[in-house]
């Protein structure tokens, strides 16, 4: 079992692409928690400017999202991915530099952190659709789950290593250090064995938003994990905030305990990922079933009587969020044809990522209107109960649809630049 969940490491590429993404999310996890740690600093610790700066990094995922998708199908994809890169280490190191010189102000942050958040927008389609070049369909499953895991696990190094730094050395530097390495993270791209990559059809033609957004709404069964995603993570999936506001007002916790509640998540995370990797296939009823037990544990941990507990329950938190987002994003990725998989995980992405900012905005202004543990137990249990009622909303509506549901790899019909390639059901989820 250990071996199929690691088999997609015995590919060259994808090793490379693994240690940038190992070394990219370990800065990126410093930087957010020096980013937040900094609005805290510069409000006098205001949940609400928090939420706001959250929420930016996942504003352009809802604003650019479709386009983002038209980027990542029509261009080659380890080039915008090392774009992207060094473009938002350049950011980090910018912020880094005007804290560093006494000059930072909130209004930079915000800035800043929506630039970061656009680049992030066109990374993220990019690098869901870059990972099946990296490995043979059958080890497409075990490369999903180790990315998931790698950009959870490496919470333990990021948030755990980045609340010691900025005790000892303060935000500036550590905001530099960040910056400095996510630009850096491109290395691994460059010792890429690019003419081993296997990429897919390039996207041509015209109305290429219009032929993802029509694919996605001729899928059935990708409209009702959509619908899932987007409640689970609008109203569940704000971890970093989560620990940020109930440690700090809650407990009274400073940067130290912070990165211990950020590696207790990570090494939840680390059990999610190796229960992931092994799993050979993916359901709607798993999907389901994963989306319950995080917004269970979370409404737990939000009633923690003590840190410690909170920071148990937080590893179980890090363990169920990760199972269900790697079931979300592997059934996505089975489930569509590689000529439209970058349109189709920017739409997914930007209901995963850009459902979240109003999440985020809500929770910070609940915790300071009440208190931290009463907003996010709000908000986790409203995800609970909307999961419900969307799956059995959609359900009784596609029970109610005439006709079988169209193969993953056949393009819907009103998407005219689609054109079927490969085996039409190669890679079909397990339903």
């Amino acid at each position: 079992m250990r071996d199929a969940g690691l088999r997609a490491l015995r590919r060259p590429n994808f090793r490379c692409w693994f240690a940038h993404l190992s070394l990219s999310s370990s800065a990126l996890w410093v930087h957010w928690l020096a980013q937040d740690w900094l609005v805290l600093e510069l409000t006098d610790g205001s949940g609400t400017a928090l939420g706001v700066v959250t929420a930016l990094q996942f504003v352009p995922f809802l604003v650019l999202g479709p386009l983002c998708g038209v980027v990542a199908d029509r261009y080659p994809k380890w080039a915008t991915v090392v774009a992207t890169q060094l473009a938002t280490g350049l950011g980090g190191l910018v912020l880094g530099l005007l804290v560093a010189a006494g000059a930072v102000e909130l209004w930079h942050v915000f800035a800043i952190a929506s630039l970061m958040g656009a680049c992030n927008a066109l990374w993220q389609p990019t690098a869901q659709a870059f990972v099946p070049e990296t490995v043979p369909p059958r080890d497409l499953g075990s490369a999903v789950a180790l990315c998931a895991g790698s950009f959870n696990v490496t919470r333990l190094l990021g948030a755990g290593a980045g609340g010691l730094f900025i005790g000892f050395w303060g935000t500036g530097p550590v905001l530099l250090v960040a910056g400095l390495v996510i630009a850096a993270s491109v290395w691994p791209l460059l010792r890429m064995d690019r003419a081993a990559l296997t990429p897919g059809p390039r996207a041509t033609g015209g109305r290429l938003v219009r032929g993802g957004l029509a694919y996605v709404r001729g899928h059935r069964e990708i409209r009702l994990v959509l619908a899932v995603v987007g409640v689970v993570a609008a109203f569940g999936l704000n971890s970093q905030l989560v620990i940020t506001l109930i440690g700090t007002q809650e407990f009274g916790g400073g940067p130290g305990q912070l990165g211990l509640l950020g590696a207790c998540m990570a090494v939840g995370s680390l059990a999610g990922a190796a229960v992931a990797a092994t799993t050979s296939s993916v359901t709607l009823r798993r999907l389901v079933t994963c989306a319950l037990l995080f917004c269970g544990v979370q409404l737990l941990a939000a009633l923690s009587p003590s840190l410690w507990v909170f920071a148990v329950l937080m590893a179980a938190v890090g363990a169920t969020q990760l199972a269900f987002v790697s079931t979300a994003a592997t059934y996505v990725q089975f489930a569509t044809t590689p000529v439209i998989r970058g349109r189709v995980m920017a739409v997914y992405l930007m209901v995963f990522l850009g459902s979240r900012p109003l999440g985020a905005y809500l929770m910070g202004w609940a915790a300071d209107t009440w208190n931290a543990p009463v907003a996010v137990a709000a908000q986790t249990g409203a995800a609970a109960v909307l999961t419900v009622a969307a799956v059995a909303a959609l359900r009784q509506r596609l029970d109610a649809e005439a006709g079988p549901d169209p193969e993953p790899a056949v393009p819907p019909k009103g998407s005219p630049e689609e054109s079927p390639q490969g085996n039409p059901t190669e890679g079909r989820p397990h339903v």
